[in-house]
């Protein structure tokens, strides 16, 4: 186990270093042209790409290798993450 957790970290360096990064999603009340239609055409899927997004962006992995200050990251992002459980029925925890 520990050593394809080192594999991932690894893969992920190997990205941040060519430059890819994960995109943050717009916000939730977001109106340009793209939100509004992909909301339109299937908003279950929207909000699971937006839930996706969200989990790749909370690995520990990438915070850790991305951020200048990782805690300050992770309470950032669960501020965020907070605030959309009450916007979204989708981001709560049952």
């Amino acid at each position: 186990m520990t050593m394809m957790m080192m594999m991932v970290v690894m893969m992920l360096k190997v990205l941040l270093d060519r430059g890819d990064k994960v995109p943050r999603p717009h916000d939730a009340r977001c109106g340009c042209d793209e939100c509004v239609r992909r909301a339109a055409d299937d908003s279950l899927q929207y909000s699971r790409s937006r839930i996706n997004a969200y989990r790749a962006l909370a690995s520990p992995s990438l915070i850790a290798l991305s951020s200048r200050d990782p805690i300050l990251t992770a309470f950032e992002l669960s501020v965020e993450l907070h605030r959309l459980s009450r916007l979204e029925n989708e981001f709560r925890v049952r």
